[in-house]
């Protein structure tokens, strides 16, 4: 996490850019990618624990492991349900950046997906039942499986309030938004 925080500053502030691509490309630096700086004993811990797992693909968590990818971490982005949340449903979307005409949210998931595909991001549809801390590694646990890594992105997102009515899933985007 204090990774991908990091990449945020870098990402998001001019003024610190400088310094921090050469903090984050630095061999010695702990937030440089495994393949770009000298690992020690002490951090082997398991050959395919992953630098990130990212929880939720909506757009939020979709742009983390876009980010993280693109700086070489090896991340893994894990959703229960369908990838986009709850904006993959909307019909148009007319304040996300860089659309100034708007956007279905089914296009605008389908690019994060593929730009994140394009950076090595690996897309799972599992649901972490658990997490745990082992020494120096997280674990989080799905039902058939558990997969190691050196920090967690918890980005999952919200849900419409129902109001209750009688047949509102059937008009729901049908003159029924939220």
């Amino acid at each position: 996490v204090a990774a991908a925080a990091r990449l945020r500053l870098f990402a998001g502030d001019a003024a610190l850019a400088p310094i921090m691509k050469q903090e984050i490309f630095s061999k010695k630096s702990p937030f440089a990618p495994l393949n770009q700086r000298q690992r020690s004993a002490k951090e082997i811990v398991s050959p395919r624990a992953w630098d990130c797992i990212v929880i939720g693909g909506g757009p939020a968590g979709l742009a983390a492991g876009i980010y993280l990818a693109r700086m070489g971490f090896r991340t893994l982005l894990t959703e229960a349900k369908d990838l986009g949340g709850q904006a993959r449903q909307l019909g148009r979307i007319e304040n996300y950046p860089g659309f100034h005409n708007g956007v279905s949210g089914k296009t605008l998931t389908d690019r994060l997906i593929k730009q994140g595909q394009r950076w090595g991001l690996e897309i799972r549809r599992a649901k972490i039942t658990r997490l745990n801390r082992r020494k120096n590694l997280l674990f989080a646990s799905t039902k058939t499986s558990q997969e190691p890594t050196k920090s967690i992105i918890i980005s999952i997102g919200a849900a419409f309030k129902k109001l209750g009515l009688p047949q509102e899933n059937r008009f729901s985007n049908k003159g029924l938004f939220y």
